[in-house]
Order: C-alpha cells, then structure tokens, then sequence
C-alpha cells in the first residue's frame, strides 16, 4: 500500500518589516507621541476650563495670546495669564515625566512600549538625572511644530541613541519589557513548593 504524499502548503513572502521588533529608537517616538497626546489631553481641558470664552474665529489680539477654536466654541488666554499657562502646562510635562522616570523608569508611553529610562548602572535615573532629562526639552523639542525632531535627529545619529537631555544626565533608554511584580523564587526538588 503506498503512502498519500503531503501537499505543501503556500508559502506567502513576509516582508522583513513585519517580522522585525521595532527599533528603540522607533520605540521611543511612539512612546513620545502618547505621552505628548495625554499631555495635549490633560492641558486643553485645564485651557477649556479657565479660558475667556469668545466667538470662533474672533480678530486676535496685540500681544500675548493663547487661543483654542473648537467648532463653535473658541477659548483664548491673553497676556501674564496666556503665558502663565504656557509656562504651567511645560513645568507639568516635566515634573510629572520626570517623577515617573525617578519613581518607574518609565512613562506610560515607555509602558506601553516596554521601554525603560536607566542610568549607566542599569537601574532607574536619579531625580537629580530624570529633571537634568526633561528640562532640555526646549532644546531637543526643537521645532515646536514638529515637537521632538531635533531630538529624534539627535538619536538618529549617536552611537548610544542619546539625545541631549540623556547625554546630560548620563541616561539611557533601553528596551525592557514590563517585568513580574513580584519575582519568582526558584526552589530545590526537596526544598517544598514554590514560592510566589
């Protein structure tokens, strides 16, 4: 009796692109880009809710001016208090970033992306290290209407991914996946069950 020979399957060409992990440095502008979104978030419902209310598409002013149009509402902030608001909603981005990366190593962009700031020893940076970090924004946020590109172009090109506020404060961004909660004790065969 003969044997019925297998027919293959199809073979469909992968493209390399999706059978490769994300680069740190791809890794790092997505994880950017949450946190810049729940920043963005955070900082028009603080605006929405202490800004003038004006009609859409009102003449702007001399000066000072921080407007926000949203369909038929329009909201602007004029003068100490516009750049009150701009100064407030910076110092909030880098003391809350800055905290998390004192307190986790991480952002919930770097969460998400299993992504860690650490310091040359491979642990969590410093307070000291993680406000060195986020208070060279200004400079690797450059230009502000494409925040970040001179920081990514700063990346792009180091050797050691750094951008300035990392070369600063001698960090690094490494990929590190979210680990246990709770580290697993390993045990001997007679040592007695498993430890959690």
């Amino acid at each position: 009796m003969s044997t019925p020979k297998s027919i293959p399957s199809p073979t469909f060409p992968v493209p390399e692109s999706i059978t490769q992990r994300p680069s740190v440095t791809t890794r790092r502008c997505y994880a950017y880009l949450i946190d810049l979104a729940l920043h963005l978030l955070v900082a028009g419902w603080v605006f929405v809710t202490i800004a003038d209310k004006v009609p859409p598409g009102s003449p702007p002013i001399n000066g000072i001016e921080v407007r926000l149009d949203l369909g038929a509402s329009g909201y602007r902030l004029t003068g100490t208090d516009g750049l009150l608001f701009i100064l407030g909603a910076f110092a909030f981005w880098c003391v809350t970033r800055a905290a998390l990366h004192a307190l986790t190593g991480r952002t919930l962009g770097k969460a998400i992306l299993a992504l860690a700031v650490t310091n040359i020893d491979g642990r969590r940076p410093t307070l000291t290290q993680a406000c060195m970090r986020e208070l060279t924004w200004p400079v690797d946020g450059f230009p502000y209407a494409l925040p970040g590109l001179t920081g990514y172009l700063k990346i792009r090109d180091s050797a050691d991914q750094q951008r300035l506020g990392d070369r600063l404060a001698n960090t690094h961004v490494i990929h590190r996946p979210l680990g246990r909660l709770r580290p697993r004790v390993a045990r001997a065969a007679d040592d007695g069950p498993r430890v959690r």
